[in-house]
């Protein structure tokens, strides 16, 4: 089996959500008021579209900045798309239940994952997968790099605000809009494009209570070796 087709099974069951350019502007609410976390969460990145370093590093930037408003700290880990480069890097070379995933695709990858204008995809299930499809927003940004560094890098916030959120992620304002409109698309509104105050407590709720499981984990295994 191909590298193309083990992913597209991997990211099977995938709830595409759409980022889509539609007509009236809407302004959302700016999350200021986001409570203080030390929540923080490990993200390993697959680059199968072969995106400049700088550029990849640029939206990581902008997605730490997104998410960090909601009390979020992004930790990234860069990992090969191949299976054996993998296993020189241990973060990367097996995958762990908690793990976070986000993955670079081009077109032909993400043609079989999402039709339409949709900017990425995120399981929020058990795989804690999201995939970003760099070439849709590369071609919606039209070749301005500061446009294609935050569009991404507010596409790879959103993903993971899935993930964090799960089934209940999309809201009326803010980054979680069902569908962001022509201004939200605009590297002037960076404001709007925040997650609210309950989404930012959802999150946290969620990785303190990750946190108290791979506690609780560690603790049992602990003692099962001591006996």
């Amino acid at each position: 089996m191909n590298r193309t087709a083990m992913f597209v099974m991997q990211m099977a069951g995938l709830a595409v959500v759409a980022a889509a350019v539609v007509g009236s502007p809407a302004w959302a609410k700016n999350n200021r008021d986001a409570e203080t976390s030390r929540a923080t969460i490990t993200l390993r990145v697959y680059d199968y579209a072969q995106v400049k370093p700088a550029t990849l590093a640029a939206a990581e930037r902008e997605a730490s900045r997104i998410l960090a408003q909601a009390g979020v700290t992004t930790q990234w880990q860069e990992c090969p798309t191949s299976r054996d480069a993998r296993k020189d890097l241990s973060g990367c070379a097996a995958a762990q239940p908690d793990d976070y995933i986000v993955s670079i695709l081009p077109n032909s990858m993400a043609d079989k994952l999402g039709k339409g204008d949709t900017f990425g995809a995120a399981d929020g299930g058990a795989s804690h997968r999201a995939a970003i499809f760099y070439e849709r927003i590369s071609e919606r940004a039209g070749g301005d790099t500061t446009a294609m560094d935050v569009l991404a890098g507010r596409v790879m916030a959103r993903e993971i605000g899935s993930l964090l959120l799960g089934t209940d992620a999309s809201s009326r304002t803010g980054i979680m809009k069902a569908r962001w409109t022509s201004n939200d698309l605009s590297v002037l509104a960076g404001n709007e494009m925040y997650f609210t105050a309950q989404q930012a407590r959802q999150m946290d709720t969620r990785l303190v209570q990750e946190a108290r499981t791979r506690q609780a984990e560690t603790q049992t295994r602990v003692a099962t070796n001591d006996r």
